[in-house]
């Protein structure tokens, strides 16, 4: 991995859109950005696990980020995972 550069640049997701900080870096990846830690303290998402949407809080509103936006295929390995059990079933050895 090979660092190319820094700049600033604004960024649009669906319905949000913000200035973003960035290190440019050289992947050899199937995604385009990755949103850090700098990112999530600056715009405090929350997420909706069932969805897999990110809302960010606007004055007066919240902006909406859909997951496949871009034709995401999270969807896919999402729904072949395994199922958590409650801890009421959790098995007493």
């Amino acid at each position: 991995m090979k660092v190319l550069g820094e700049c600033e640049f604004e960024l649009g997701m669906s319905e949000w859109t913000g200035m973003v900080p960035v290190t440019a870096l050289d992947l050899d990846a199937d995604f385009d950005i990755i949103l850090g830690l700098q990112w999530h303290r600056q715009w405090k998402p929350i997420y909706d696990w069932d969805t897999l949407d990110v809302f960010i809080s606007a004055p007066g509103s919240a902006q909406r980020i859909l997951h496949n936006y871009y034709g995401s295929k999270v969807e896919g390995w999402l729904s072949t995972a395994p199922t958590l059990m409650t801890l009421e079933k959790w098995p007493v050895e």
